[in-house]
């Protein structure tokens, strides 16, 4: 089982979608621009939003919208489990689902792993509606190029002894790099159209030529980095101290269609 966890795709990486194996649980879309890139877990039709997350203990739920706060790298994940009813006194005051999670943290061995995911625009299907293959008009009908899509993921992992059978330190750090795009409406490819074409007459002072692209784009960057330090004391007292942080910036992520 927990190869078959380890091995799993999961989109985007998102440590949120390995609950889905559970039943009564599906993704939805967050209700939130900001959330857009953190996956939603809907338990029993909820929102997504009313699920309580806590990792290593700490609460990690968004306190202004709800949902997941802080992102984790999945290669930074140990355990995770799901409750979707019945939930116990640490993560009790939820009205929906709650998700646990635990993080790795080192061993007597030194032990790390490497690794990198590539997707593009040639490797993916066109999604039609956004991106039709061809455009049509009383003129005629126009083919369409597919639109610029391209993410890298570079992922590394470390952990060992500091101290053998006393200390221990793992860290974890993952890096998003994505350009993607949202293809022009016909109508706002239009609009544009006749705009460059005003400016081409010399209509629009000072502006001789308009250039009308056929996408826009929306670059995205995300790291994400954990560093662990565990300490046994003694065979019943164990202390950890866990450090991570999630920074990301992204552009044009309110652009939709039709709109400029």
């Amino acid at each position: 089982l927990f190869r078959s966890l380890e091995t799993m795709p999961l989109p985007a990486r998102s440590f949120a979608n390995i609950a889905f194996l559970v039943p009564g649980t599906e993704p939805v879309e967050p209700s939130d621009p900001t959330k857009a890139r953190i996956t939603a877990v809907s338990t029993g039709g909820s929102s997504g939003l009313n699920n309580e997350l806590s990792v290593d203990g700490a609460d990690n739920s968004d306190d202004w919208i709800g949902g997941f706060l802080q992102n984790f790298s999945p290669d930074a994940v140990q355990e995770f489990a799901v409750r979707t009813s019945n939930e116990e006194a640490d993560t009790g005051w939820t009205t929906a689902g709650s998700v646990v999670i635990t993080t790795k943290h080192g061993t007597n061995d030194w032990h790390g792993d490497a690794a990198f995911y590539e997707r593009a625009a040639a490797l993916n299907a066109r999604f039609p509606i956004e991106n039709p293959a061809q455009t049509c008009s009383d003129t005629g009908c126009v083919n369409n190029p597919k639109q610029p899509f391209s993410r890298q993921n570079y992922v590394a992992t470390l952990g060992g002894p500091i101290s053998k059978d006393k200390i221990w330190v793992f860290t974890s750090f993952e890096a998003v790099r994505e350009n993607a795009s949202i293809a022009y409406s016909p109508a706002s490819t239009t609009q544009f159209n006749a705009l460059a074409q005003l400016a081409s007459d010399g209509l629009i002072p000072g502006v001789s030529g308009i250039s009308v692209p056929a996408t826009v784009p929306i670059p995205f960057r995300d790291f994400l980095s954990s560093l662990r330090f565990d300490w046994a004391q003694t065979t019943k007292s164990n202390w950890f101290l866990r450090a991570s942080s999630d920074s990301y910036t992204t552009h044009n992520s309110l652009m939709q269609q039709a709109t400029l």
